[in-house]
């Protein structure tokens, strides 16, 4: 096995034990999300319970409670949560009005993170960052993003350059392996120069 080959199947093996780890992760959010659905199903059959108590009682739905679930509990469906209020469950937004959240930033700056709610929608979509976190993440994003087209860009001119060089000494280019990370250096013109090079003459 030659040391292109070798090292080839070392590629190979390291991002199988990648997916390995990625299929775990992926299991395990897949299993805590069940388990967050089931418990919600739960709080669905206790509410409808409780409204029927309530009823019984003459008692009204308490609605701070009511916009407690229908603002902070997006996992539980407006219908159950409709049930015990005794309402449709298309007028349940009219009894708990906009919300608004409050959590600390998950970067841990010790800022508290105000998120403000005009419907259900917005309940599923929360910013775990705040404004000023999330502008340095994205700007770290953008530079590792750069970063990484830059030491692209250094691979790709290292190997055409290889490439180029192969060329200028006769030897004759009939593998794509033979130059990885340059496209269509197996393809060659009907003078067998390597299309690669073709517009950078």
């Amino acid at each position: 096995m030659t040391d292109d080959a070798a090292r080839l199947e070392a590629e190979y093996a390291i991002l199988l034990q990648k997916l390995e780890s990625l299929d775990r992760e992926v299991a395990a959010r897949e299993e805590a999300k069940e388990r967050a659905l089931n418990t919600a199903r739960s709080v669905g059959a206790q509410l409808a319970r409780l409204g029927h108590a309530a009823e019984l009682a003459g008692v009204q739905f308490d609605n701070d409670l009511a916009r407690r679930l229908y603002w902070n509990y997006p996992d539980v469906h407006v219908a159950e949560i409709a049930n015990p209020m005794r309402v449709h469950e298309g007028q349940v937004s009219r009894y708990v009005g906009t919300g608004e959240i409050e959590k600390p930033c998950m970067s841990g700056c010790g800022r508290t993170l105000i998120w403000h709610m005009r419907n259900r929608t917005d309940a599923h979509h929360q910013p775990r960052y705040c404004p000023e976190c999330q502008e340095k993440r994205d700007a770290q994003r953008e530079q590792d993003r750069r970063e990484w087209r830059a030491r692209e860009d250094a691979e790709h001119r290292e190997t055409v350059d290889a490439l180029r060089a192969a060329v200028d000494a006769g030897v004759q280019i009939r593998r794509y392996a033979d130059f990885p990370g340059v496209p269509h250096t197996w393809e060659v013109d009907e003078n067998g120069f390597p299309l690669a090079l073709r517009d950078e003459r």
